[in-house]
């Protein structure tokens, strides 16, 4: 049953240590002025309180006091075609088993994000404080799908604090940085599968699988630092660094449904998993071009090689699990630009390209992740001297992801089963965002 706890604990793992809109569940929609260019020179670009998440340097280019919030709604569409999974003993012929298409998983989701930020000392030291939300996931295949042997269902929340200081030695160079504090939260779901009719009824259907139900959280911590530095009155070029963040999953795994001999195998079971999220170094400029028209462009380094394995301890002692994950390291790059047509309205719209690490034979159905290309446009409208809002949308073209699965159930049994869940993931994003700024 060590290996039946372990699985779960590393899928849930796996979904917490994010592979997202950076590829895999990394939310970058933290800020809906930036993502009207893409993201594009998000480090060297600070346009409201926002500027807390992606360079709290940034925060001392602000004209005062400011709060901004906002939120930007993902609709995410899914299909992933069955191209020839098969079960059957481990030890023996694997076979097609029954099982339906998916559908799209995904429901619209809310991303909400909130940041503050205070000059003191007349503008040489400020203060900002963030609330965001940087990984999250929800969706839900159905119970009889055929990928329903690695999920069914997914659920993951974080929150995210962030306090932040920032120092302006002179016109030319500010520091900023401070502590991250994440809140994360999961429940996780899979079938368990009947390997033969020792259940009372077909193999690997519907009617004779068990569910595993994973319900873990975790608070972990780390930090994060940046520069902006002005090269001349026109460019400013910015820096910013993430640091990776260990958590530990605290993790109740709930077995039910499964028959005949196997019925002894249900009941709730803990383990505990610790996993690293990677660090993420930022380069970013902005250059105005004229009184109208700034142009900018950005490169982000993300350190998923970090993510090389999870170690699953147990609460009943023996040896640590332990599976090879062999993340890559990715990137992304973007370019745009804004246009300041009047002093009521700005302009934006950027495009980038967004490298997926994750790769066959670890891809999960949980994230049918590939390559993501952005197209955003959006516009920001001053209401008056205090309040202004922004808006966002954006379209993601993703890449077809292959999914090449081997799950192994009950090892060591008389049951000892292996699935092979393959497929092919067709995917894009829609979201749509709003935000609003308020100056004090």
């Amino acid at each position: 049953m060590k290996q039946r706890i372990a699985s779960f604990v590393i899928l849930a793992a796996a979904a917490i240590s994010g592979r997202a809109e950076a590829a895999g569940f990394y939310l970058q929609e933290q800020s809906v002025s930036q993502q009207g260019s893409a993201f594009a020179g998000a480090v060297a670009n600070p346009e409201d309180a926002s500027t807390v998440f992606f360079n709290p340097a940034g925060m001392t280019k602000l004209n005062g006091p400011m709060i901004s919030g906002g939120v930007s709604v993902l609709v995410p569409e899914t299909e992933i075609a069955n191209t020839g999974s098969t079960a059957g003993p481990t030890a023996g012929a694997a076979a097609a088993y029954a099982g339906s298409p998916g559908g799209n998983p995904f429901d619209p989701t809310p991303v909400p994000s909130f940041y503050g930020v205070y000059p003191l000392e007349g503008g040489k030291v400020w203060l900002g404080l963030g609330v965001s939300s940087p990984f999250g996931l929800a969706n839900d295949y159905g119970e009889t799908w055929f990928g329903r042997y690695d999920s069914t269902k997914s659920e993951l929340l974080s929150i995210n604090l962030a306090p932040v200081i920032a120092y302006k030695f002179n016109d030319k160079l500010s520091i900023g940085g401070g502590p991250n504090i994440q809140y994360v939260k999961a429940r996780l779901e899979n079938a368990l599968p009947c390997p033969t009719a020792i259940c009372g009824g077909a193999a690997f259907t519907p009617g004779t699988d068990g569910l595993s139900v994973l319900k873990g959280d975790s608070i972990g911590y780390g930090f994060n630092v940046g520069a902006l530095y002005e090269v001349n009155d026109r460019t400013q070029i910015g820096l910013h660094y993430r640091s990776k963040m260990d958590q530990t999953v605290d993790g109740e795994v709930d077995v039910s449904g499964l028959l005949g001999p196997l019925a002894g195998q249900n009941g709730v079971r803990f383990a505990e998993a610790e996993l690293k999220q990677p660090d993420i170094a930022s380069l970013g400029f902005a250059h105005r071009y004229d009184d109208r028209l700034t142009i900018l462009g950005s490169a982000n380094w993300f350190g998923w090689s970090n993510f090389d394995e999870i170690r699953v301890e147990f609460d009943t002692g023996g040896p640590d699990a332990v599976t090879p994950e062999d993340f890559d390291d990715s990137f992304s790059f973007a370019l745009g630009a804004k246009w300041q047509q009047d002093e009521k309205w700005t302009f934006r719209g950027g495009v980038q390209y967004d490298q997926t690490p994750t790769t066959l034979p670890d891809r999960s159905t949980r994230t049918p992740d590939g390559d993501r290309y952005w197209l955003s446009l959006g516009a920001t409208y001053a209401v008056n001297e205090k309040l202004s809002l922004d808006f966002a949308a954006s379209h993601l073209f993703i890449t077809d992801g292959d999914i090449a699965l081997t799950k192994r159930f009950y090892a060591g049994s008389a049951v000892d089963t292996t699935v092979n869940v393959n497929g092919k993931a067709e995917s894009s994003v829609e979201i749509f965002s709003l935000q609003a700024n308020w100056k004090f």
